[in-house]
């Protein structure tokens, strides 16, 4: 019973989507215990107590021996292309690049929680790749942590800005996460195709609210495009 009601308090004090997580932990190999202690504002190491508190008598390096020869054999990525890895390493997190990652992590999730399957990829302008039922698709994110107005005036739409390099140009689709209003845009690269022709970076306005006469609309929350 004491072990029950151990369990039972971590349950109300992290949630039952805790024990998701551990168990992600098991079967993942890309997921770590400072991954998943950051999530919850916790040590890698008192993740690890519990998870060996919960499965005992199996103890975690056994997991993390047996996910790490399974890194070894996956021919698509190893565990430092994963954004969760890289998310768990990255210190300051007001910098750009941890707001970068942040947002790589987030999308994946999501669409990992679609049913979707997501790996990893070695090439350094895509940040993963969805592998739908019919084929495979190289995916860069881009994350907007606020909106911007075009000018001073207060009647003017805000819009989510950011910045797409030539390189990019050559994964399938572009994911645009708005942060504060939690959409999202899957917008197909040949959109941008013709406006690196003379330069290797193009600035994008995205309207914050619904648009219809946007060309980016019909592609708000348009997930659907990712298992064509």
């Amino acid at each position: 019973m004491i072990k029950k009601d151990k369990i039972q308090k971590m349950k109300d004090k992290y949630g039952s989507v805790f024990f998701e997580d551990l168990k992600s932990l098991e079967l993942n190999p890309f997921w770590t215990l400072e991954y998943v202690g950051n999530k919850y504002n916790i040590t890698g190491e008192r993740i690890r107590q519990i998870f060996n508190f919960i499965y005992y008598p199996q103890k975690y390096g056994v997991y993390r021996r047996a996910k790490s020869k399974r890194l070894e054999e996956d021919n698509n990525m190893n565990g430092t292309c994963d954004p969760r890895h890289r998310l768990a390493l990255s210190s300051n997190k007001n910098s750009s690049a941890y707001k970068g990652i942040f947002g790589e992590v987030h999308v994946l999730e999501k669409i990992s929680k679609m049913g979707m399957e997501v790996i990893g990829t070695k090439i350094s302008s895509t940040d993963f790749i969805v592998r739908s039922s019919k084929k495979n698709y190289k995916i860069e994110v881009k994350s907007c942590f606020k909106s911007v107005k075009t000018s001073k005036s207060a009647t003017l739409s805000s819009y989510y800005r950011f910045n797409l390099l030539k390189s990019e140009v050559s994964n399938d689709f572009l994911i645009v996460y708005g942060v504060p209003t939690s959409e999202y845009f899957i917008i197909p690269m040949t959109l941008f195709k013709n406006k690196f022709l003379s330069k290797d970076i193009y600035m994008a306005y995205i309207p914050v609210s619904k648009n219809n006469r946007s060309k980016y609309e019909k592609y708000r929350n348009a997930w659907y495009l990712l298992d064509k």
